[in-house]
């Protein structure tokens, strides 16, 4: 099937919860996606690389969600949508400096939107988290 099949497949197996479907389906429905997307610029571009983050992120493939959202960020730099999806994906990542300031740059543009300034604290709560968690592990190796 081309790309619209390969969504459809991959839409009915993601909303019937058949995932070995959907992972198959998935891995190819991304590879157009992606193969589609360097033939193309601008919107067109941006378009399908913020559907590729979203496939990339729902397979579990979070490096690869990461790149696909930053190149629908340069495709379409202006999207408020595309720099949400990149800071989420770089949360994903763990990548919460970057993620931050994905965040700002949207709070930016729409600076009555609270939600920008909700997601910017729960960043540097993950953030803190984080940190506890590998300084708590590193002593971990050190008393061993």
């Amino acid at each position: 099937p081309g790309l619209e099949g390969l969504r459809d497949l991959f839409q009915y197996y993601r909303a019937e919860n058949f995932r070995p479907q959907m992972e198959y389906v998935g891995e190819r429905f991304v590879e157009e996606l992606e193969r589609q997307a360097q033939l193309m610029s601008g919107d067109t571009a941006g378009e399908l690389w913020f559907e590729a983050q979203f496939v990339h992120a729902t397979l579990g493939n979070v490096n690869q969600a990461v790149e696909a959202a930053r190149n629908s960020v340069f495709s379409q730099q202006s999207e408020i949508r595309n720099h949400e999806a990149f800071a989420l994906r770089l949360r994903d990542a763990g990548q919460f400096e970057e993620a931050i300031k994905q965040f700002r740059w949207c709070h930016s543009r729409q600076p009555d939107n609270d939600r920008w300034k909700q997601a910017v604290t729960q960043m540097r709560a993950m953030q803190r988290q984080s940190q506890v968690i590998s300084a708590e592990r590193s002593e971990e190796r050190i008393n061993r």
